[in-house]
């Protein structure tokens, strides 16, 4: 073989192994799945119960989950990390006066399924507004990853 035509070969080579691999990079770049709130706040006496659910066809794989609560300057102040399957979920607790944010992101993606989101709920809950009630208030949000579209807050 020519000298020419080996280095031609080996250059093809090179170039199929290099698009490959930027594809896969792309391709994980693009999947990458997260949804944020705005921003809530807490009373005293309030607690955040952050909801996540993994909304994807029955039988795909399972993802890992991060999901975190932060402050208006964009500090940690609850986290944790869990493994979703298809229609599971996992709430993230948090009971602190105080301005937050919610975030969840899909950090293990797995394989793609186009129907792969997430979905989440906020709820915070009280003390009676008014004593003798004996029922405490509740405020719900909820959104979605896939069109970021929510619903606002409910009264109680």
């Amino acid at each position: 073989m020519a000298r020419s035509t080996k280095l031609g070969f080996v250059l093809l080579v090179v170039g199929i192994v290099a698009g490959a691999a930027g594809t896969q990079a792309y391709q994980t770049f693009q999947l990458s799945r997260f949804l944020n709130s705005g921003l809530f706040t807490l009373a005293d006496g309030e607690t955040v119960y952050f909801n996540v659910s993994l909304d994807d066809n029955a039988g795909a794989q399972p993802a890992t989950v991060a999901m975190q609560l932060t402050d208006p300057r964009g500090a940690i102040v609850a986290r944790q990390i869990v493994t979703l399957g298809p229609g599971q979920s996992s709430t993230l607790r948090f009971a602190r006066p105080g301005a937050y944010r919610a975030h969840a992101e899909l950090t293990d993606i797995g394989p793609f399924t186009a129907r792969r989101s997430l979905v989440s709920t906020i709820e915070i809950i009280g003390e009676p507004k008014e004593p003798g009630l004996g029922i405490p208030h509740t405020y719900v949000c909820s959104s979605n990853s896939s069109d970021g579209t929510g619903n606002g807050r409910l009264p109680d």
